[in-house]
């Protein structure tokens, strides 16, 4: 198995052998309903095994983040991108313990043998990503996936963080433009107020404190204060050394990486290699 790095900013021109990578439409039933999306494929030689990853977007409505999904297809990756339930046309509503659930559905469907002999995918290699809301269904997934080979947590929200800090104005934090696009059958702030202490990032750092880690935030975050991640390091610093690959980085950008899409394309998928080893 390679990781092409060489590639997070440039194309990869198919060669002599291979046969070129696709955009494939994505359909997984889950407990919360059809979810839709797209998954990428790389350039492929016979009887090559390719790693494949989650990608889990933010809040929707704001971004998606297609073009780091492209740089890691580049890159080697098979990119399975679903949109949660009750968004951009999939099935079923919306809710912060609803895409959790999805995330865990679609990532055990990745890892069915049949879907990896059709994407020529090594099931021990299948990782979890996920920006911002992303990120806390990407947290909350791996820890009922413990076969997952590593997780990626760009600019991650923690809900409990504004709980704890007593900054209930959570709605006013979920942009009016973003709801429009969503299907819930719950107040968003309620369901919140329901889920948030199970699904803290402290909570989730007893699961995932042996598994492997990459936690990205943003200098200049605009939409998530900086002490948002503090609770999950913490929790991690406390449990000591153990033998995980976890790294943590700090980017001079805002939330959406808006001036450092190639940089945070080869953030990512350096350690990814390193991980793949």
């Amino acid at each position: 198995m390679k990781i092409y790095t060489e590639y997070y900013e440039r194309d990869r021109r198919v060669k002599p052998g291979e046969t070129m990578g696709k955009a494939d439409l994505l359909e997984v039933e889950t407990s919360r309903g059809r979810v839709q999306g797209f998954v990428l494929t790389p350039n492929h030689t016979e009887g090559e095994l390719h790693p494949a990853i989650l990608m889990l977007h933010g809040f929707p409505g704001i971004a998606s983040n297609h073009e780091l999904a492209q740089s890691l297809r580049k890159a080697g990756f098979v990119v399975f991108n679903p949109y949660a339930p009750g968004a951009w046309g999939s099935d079923g509503f919306y809710s912060l313990d609803g895409i959790v659930d999805a995330a865990v559905d679609v990532a055990e469907f990745i890892r069915e043998p049949q879907t990896c002999e059709l994407y020529h995918i090594d099931p021990n290699y299948i990782f979890v990503l996920g920006h911002s809301m992303g990120g806390f269904a990407a947290i909350n997934a791996t820890r009922r996936l413990p076969w997952t080979k590593g997780t990626v947590l760009i600019a991650p929200c923690d809900i409990n963080w504004y709980f704890e800090h007593d900054e209930l104005d959570f709605p006013k934090r979920l942009p009016e433009r973003a709801k429009r696009v969503l299907k819930t059958d719950e107040d968003l702030f309620e369901n919140a107020c329901r889920i948030h202490d199970a699904y803290s990032f402290a909570a989730a750092a007893e699961d995932i404190k042996e598994r492997n880690l990459l936690f990205v935030r943003c200098a200049l975050d605009e939409a998530l204060p900086m002490d948002n991640a503090t609770p999950l390091f913490r929790r991690l610093d406390s449990f000591g050394p153990c033998g995980a690959v976890r790294k943590f980085v700090l980017m001079n950008t805002d939330h959406a990486f808006n001036d450092s899409k190639n940089l945070m394309a080869k953030v990512v998928t350096d350690w990814l290699a390193e991980i793949t080893k």
